[in-house]
């Protein structure tokens, strides 16, 4: 019998939770034909515990949250300095920075340009701060879950910051696992819906040239000297290896690229647009 986690077909949203779980790596989470994540099966080595099916928070839905009755708080940096780093007013990192004082794990995700991917990983691996901003990028959760239990289980602290549907899979991994959850904090943002990476991809390298490759992604760049441009317009930055920049505004002829297909949900993941995970947290 075909593997419910094969079934789901366009309600997946590729968290990786059943690549991360199965025990004989049956499971791998690779791009399909428009770069967007899905699970692939090798029914080699599986021995049928069905552990994917059990993981799996499209199959197994959990009840919504009433949020109705509860306390909602905003947050913003005093420091205007992380306001200027940040999308917005910086609670990423006034949590994450907690986090890490207290000898504690960030998880989040950063442009890798030598993969040319956007990726999660942890602070132990790279300097947390790039994990800042949004990213209007599909990001790749590759073994992020399990990672994440073996810093719980270690007794550390962790922050996990992602999607909505990833920090859905992430809690039902460490559900179905057993994990004990109460060091863990997680943050999941009100996410427009995401493009592919291959659809970033095909657009970034318009900007390359064969000595000049894009190392980093500043989705919601400020142009700080700019009271106009500050904080309300979208600009895109790339970086790029030669050591330059170029900073693209969201007005023509850019505005007719990346960014409108974008806002105009033209090339987002199909799951996006039947969300079955609104932010909650």
């Amino acid at each position: 019998m075909e593997l419910k986690i094969l079934q789901i077909d366009d309600a997946c949203t590729g968290c990786g939770a059943c690549a991360n779980i199965c025990p004989k790596k049956c499971i791998s989470i690779k791009p399909n034909n428009e770069g967007f994540y899905y699970p692939t099966y090798n029914a080699d080595n599986c021995i049928d515990c069905h552990l994917c099916e059990q993981v799996c928070h499209v199959i197994n839905p959990n009840p919504q949250h009433n949020v109705s009755d509860q306390d909602f708080y905003m947050y913003s940096s005093k420091d205007m300095k992380i306001r200027e780093k940040s999308s917005s007013g910086g609670a990423f990192t006034l949590f994450a920075q907690n986090v890490i004082d207290n000898d504690g794990v960030v998880f989040g995700c950063y442009y890798n340009g030598d993969k040319e991917r956007l990726e999660f990983d942890n602070s132990q691996n790279v300097n947390w701060e790039t994990f800042r901003k949004s990213k209007y990028i599909e990001a790749f959760t590759g073994d992020s879950f399990s990672q994440v239990a073996t810093f719980l289980k270690q007794s550390k602290k962790v922050f996990f910051c992602g999607t909505p549907c990833q920090v859905k899979g992430l809690k039902r991994y460490l559900d179905t696992k057993k994990v004990d959850c109460t060091n863990l904090l997680t943050a999941d943002f009100i996410c427009h819906g995401v493009p592919s990476n291959l659809c970033f991809t095909h657009y970034k390298r318009k900007h390359e040239t064969h000595n000049k490759k894009v190392v980093s992604v500043d989705s919601r760049h400020k142009e700080i000297p700019s009271k106009k441009l500050a904080w309300h317009n979208m600009i895109l930055r790339l970086d790029f290896s030669n050591g330059t920049s170029k900073v693209i505004p969201y007005k023509p002829p850019y505005h007719f690229e990346y960014y409108k297909l974008f806002m105009d949900n033209i090339i987002l993941r199909r799951c996006c647009y039947t969300c079955a995970h609104p932010s909650t947290s």
